[in-house]
């Protein structure tokens, strides 16, 4: 877990900030805590400040786990440009499959970058505000049992600029 809290800030300016999950741990970003991953809420994303935020899952180990993101507000994600959530695996690590999941509550971001090697489904909506949306649901290019974007029936995706999905689209199973 990280605890950003008070005066504690990550302030590259107009630099980036990169948070990567150790070992195969999976990453919790807003409501969806988890003490047994790397937890990031929506208030301790309000202590950083980056032209870009990127924000991994574990890459070690079999079995890398993905990232879940549940409510994250434009308050929250207000003073970071571009957030990129990268789910990859160790590409020396066999029977990895990393998986990005938006689930119950919306997400908004300034513009937003998705990049996992086994998937990314959508159980809620997902907005940017200022720049593009880009889903990259097989960054791999392997061929796992599950390499598409899913979008729930009733889930709009709005991007400010542009939407990019580069990877199969189904609408309506949040398998």
């Amino acid at each position: 877990d990280i605890d950003l809290q008070g005066a504690m800030t990550a302030n590259s300016g107009a630099g980036d900030v990169t948070i990567s999950a150790t070992g195969n741990r999976s990453v919790y970003l807003g409501g969806a805590q988890n003490p047994l991953g790397l937890s990031l809420s929506g208030a301790e994303l309000q202590y950083i400040t980056a032209k870009n935020f990127t924000l991994e899952s574990g890459k070690g180990g079999t079995g890398s786990r993905g990232i879940t993101v549940d409510g994250i507000s434009a308050t929250d994600s207000g003073n970071i440009g571009t957030v990129i959530l990268n789910a990859v695996t160790d590409p020396y690590v066999s029977g990895s499959n990393p998986r990005i999941a938006f689930t119950a509550n919306p997400s908004t971001f300034k513009a937003l970058e998705v990049r996992a090697d086994a998937g990314v489904v959508f159980n809620t909506n997902v907005t940017t505000t200022v720049g593009n949306f880009l889903v990259e649901s097989d960054q791999n290019h392997t061929g796992e049992s599950f390499d598409d974007t899913v979008v729930k029936g009733g889930i709009t995706l709005t991007a400010a600029g542009r939407l990019t999905i580069e990877q199969g689209l189904h609408f309506g199973s949040s398998s």
